[in-house]
């Protein structure tokens, strides 16, 4: 259905508009009429099936007026007369004819009383020929009639050759109907059509309600055309099929909105266009409710629901009088311990101090083993050396370190819980032997080809090897390869840089032999 803008059920009112066609031009110096015009009150478009108004689709109403110069100048008549004045005839011209659904008079009357709109509301715009008045209750005299003819040919030409509507008065004493007023004009017609019309009409005028011989004038305005103005684009809401003036006034659907004022888009079916609808919560219950939403996107919150605060130290965080907190550990000497949540003290995370077990005097050159015992076995340990190397192990509770140098050295471990809970640093003082070599291992080492380029060889002599690693420090002390070697091996050295090394030869428990290598 095309018709935007809405007027009672399926009806549209276009604004008022002047459509001045035709002017008398008065034949005497002092004339008071100045011409007619049609002023069009209500279009009709499109209409729903059924509507009380269905026969008014597309169909106009308009008022024709006759114009004058002086308030107080008087219409009393509207009249033809061929015969004796020599007048044009008297008509109304419509190529569809005019909605007449009272069909009682061709002239206002009392059949056009607003208390019978409710139940024939077609009557409100009955065709008709008039004085200044629209209904039988307006203020004023119903016009009277000699000779208008039947209501049937209200539209059907010029046909009206000797008559006349009229109201009575004098000087000083009009009816208000007949009066021209503040707005000059006075109404002679409602012509309801479905396209372009013509009226013609003689008019009697008393210039400024004298009855005397010098103000009455009568004149006959050449006919006035009237053209069906309106949308003439198939396309547009308020397209009238019958208009055959366009009056630039076409509107159109703006993507949203459909030509009834339906949504084009409306997927939940809400009454709200797609287009305008408002993501959020619209639960009034909700901690996070949101006045402005249409459209819920399953975000409300309320108390009791799971949520996270961001804390690390808080647990079980939860919705609580609608702001997320969580528990946490009251206690000042667990590792967890915090104030930001609710005081739950099972939460707390406590880690024991143990000590590392493990050889507190050890040879320089030989493999240790340190194991620190603890109440947790999801816990992690970080491990640091002074005066050795941490051969594997890091990250466990037992490490495996080669010392390096005579003297004091020390192992220290921190342990940090499953819930990331640190604990003290804990260690352990050593007190490293210089070992002997040749005593403990009681044998040679030959190394081979030096300088060497991919490969090195190493060929050992003596007693039976046992778990026996060899170790590789570039010029800055750091280890670069570890791993375990026969009593004859070979080293692949593709990929290292050119430079000297220091190769570690260990026998566990027993003691290491170094060399100093060169790779090209």
């Amino acid at each position: 259905m095309k018709h935007p803008f809405s007027f009672f059920s399926g009806i549209h009112q276009i604004g008022i508009v002047a459509l001045v066609f035709a002017m008398c031009t008065p034949s005497l110096v002092h004339a008071q009429l100045t011409g007619y015009t049609a002023e069009l009150d209500t279009m009709f478009l499109e209409m729903e099936a059924g509507d009380p108004l269905e026969a008014l689709e597309y169909h106009g109403v308009y008022n024709v007026y006759a114009n004058l110069t002086n308030p107080e100048d008087v219409v009393s008549s509207v009249y033809s007369d061929v015969e004796a004045l020599g007048n044009p005839p008297m008509g109304i011209d419509a190529s569809c004819g005019c909605i007449d659904p009272a069909q009682t008079s061709i002239v206002v009357s009392a059949s056009n009383n607003p208390a019978f709109f409710a139940t024939f509301p077609e009557y409100e715009y009955d065709s008709f020929w008039t004085i200044g008045m629209e209904t039988s209750q307006d203020e004023g005299q119903l016009p009277s009639q000699i000779n208008m003819g039947e209501p049937s040919g209200l539209c059907a030409g010029y046909g009206i050759t000797n008559g006349s509507l009229y109201i009575t008065g004098s000087t000083d004493n009009w009816p208000a109907n007949a009066v021209a007023g503040d707005d000059l004009k006075v109404l002679i017609a409602r012509v309801t059509t479905c396209g372009d019309f013509s009226l013609q009409a003689c008019v009697q005028v008393f210039v400024g309600g004298s009855q005397d011989s010098v103000n009455t004038q009568r004149i006959c305005p050449e006919p006035l055309m009237v053209a069906l103005q309106g949308c003439t684009d198939a396309d547009a809401c308020n397209y009238n099929p019958n208009a055959t003036t366009d009056d630039g006034n076409c509107t159109f659907q703006d993507g949203i909105y459909g030509c009834d004022g339906e949504c084009l888009a409306d997927a939940d079916g809400d009454g709200i266009c797609d287009e305008l609808e408002v993501p959020g919560c619209t639960d009034d219950d909700a901690c996070n409710f949101d006045q402005a939403a249409t459209d819920d996107d399953g975000s409300c919150v309320f108390p009791g629901d799971l949520c996270d605060d961001g804390n690390p130290l808080t647990y079980e965080d939860e919705i609580q009088g609608c702001e997320c907190q969580g528990y946490s550990c009251h206690e000042v000497d667990a590792c967890n311990f915090s104030l930001d949540g609710i005081e739950d003290n099972t939460l707390c995370d406590y880690i024991d101090s143990f000590v590392i077990e493990g050889n507190a005097t050890p040879f320089s050159q030989t493999l240790q083993v340190y194991t620190y015992t603890s109440s947790s076995a999801s816990s992690t340990f970080e491990w640091s050396i002074v005066g050795g190397d941490i051969l594997g192990g890091d990250g466990t509770n037992e490490l495996s370190v080669v010392w390096n140098v005579e003297g004091p050295g020390s192992v220290t471990v921190v342990e940090t819980s499953a819930g990331n809970c640190e604990g003290e640093a804990v260690t352990l003082i050593v007190d490293v032997n210089l070992s002997s070599v040749e005593e403990m291992l009681d044998g040679s080492l030959e190394v081979f080809p030096v300088p060497a380029v991919d490969h090195l060889q190493l060929v050992w002599t003596g007693p039976t090897l046992d778990n026996a690693f060899v170790s590789m420090r570039d010029a800055a002390g750091r280890i670069v390869m570890v791993r375990e070697v026969a009593e004859r091996d070979v080293l692949q050295l593709r990929g290292f840089s050119s430079g000297t090394y220091t190769l570690e030869f260990t026998v566990p428990s027993r003691g290491t032999i170094q060399r100093r290598i060169m790779i090209q």
